[in-house]
């Protein structure tokens, strides 16, 4: 094979690498998008079940009851934060 070929075989290798990097970008943006729809959807049920632990117990939530709840937590945790290091966001 003369380097002119190796040359030429060689370019149409990278196009392909490259075409291949693109692909995989477009795929890996797709993937990351999902997790955090997917995250946001976890957060989302988790406050929702916080918010009608308070309308059970408070009535109708206010800034008043939402307050009020929050010293009750506080004082039964002994001011820890509660999101168990889980860093995603929700309260729990």
């Amino acid at each position: 094979m003369t380097l002119q070929e190796q040359l030429k075989k060689v370019e149409t290798d990278l196009k392909k690498v490259e075409g291949k990097r693109k692909s995989l970008q477009e795929k890996r943006k797709k993937i990351l998008a999902d997790i955090e729809e997917e995250n946001a959807r976890i957060r989302a049920e988790k406050n929702q079940k916080i918010i009608d632990i308070i309308s059970e117990n408070f009535g109708e939530i206010t800034d008043e009851n939402i307050e009020q709840f929050r010293k009750i937590i506080s004082e039964k945790t002994g001011d820890q934060k509660p999101n168990n290091g889980q860093g995603d966001g929700s309260v729990w």
